[in-house]
């Protein structure tokens, strides 16, 4: 099985009493343009028995695909037939703990970072007229990286 990487964050929110209510709102669902190449959708959203909540993010790229290739051919470039508005997919799966706020995101190249997760939310929240919504994600660190900067010197003066 390959290494997968998550990231973890905190989830900082306003306009809102529960993240847990929005990732369960299947307005929150829908598909999102997220630029000129690629649309993302909250997909599998469920609440699970320990009371986290699971999901997968969908990244479709339709523009700007790279071609099929055989190694060997020198000439073997086509492009990869898709139907009108196909793309390709690439997931990101995330966990929610309501108890922490914690939010687990599998992370990948083409799928969406923090900052894209954060405007996917805001643009359903303008779309759904909820006043005041904010979102943040705030990296979390590994405990190798914050022992690092626990032990850092801090200088007082100069």
């Amino acid at each position: 099985m390959a290494k997968k990487n998550v990231t973890v964050f905190v989830v900082d929110y306003v306009g809102i009493d529960s993240f847990t209510e929005v990732l369960l709102n299947p307005t929150f669902h829908s598909p999102v343009e997220i630029d000129d190449y690629k649309t993302s959708e909250l997909k599998f959203v469920q609440q699970n028995s320990n009371g986290t909540l699971t999901g997968l993010f969908v990244t479709t790229q339709r523009k700007g695909l790279p071609p099929a290739h055989t190694p060997g051919e020198d000439d073997d470039f086509t492009a990869i037939p898709l139907d009108e508005g196909q793309g390709l997919a690439y997931p990101n799966t995330i966990l929610y703990d309501p108890r922490t706020n914690t939010m687990y995101i599998e992370t990948n190249r083409a799928g969406l970072n923090d900052k894209k997760i954060c405007e996917y939310f805001k643009r359903h929240a303008i779309a759904q007229r909820v006043d005041q919504f904010s979102i943040s994600l705030a990296l979390v660190l590994k405990s190798e990286a914050y022992e690092r900067v626990n032990n850092m010197v801090f200088i007082e003066s100069m």
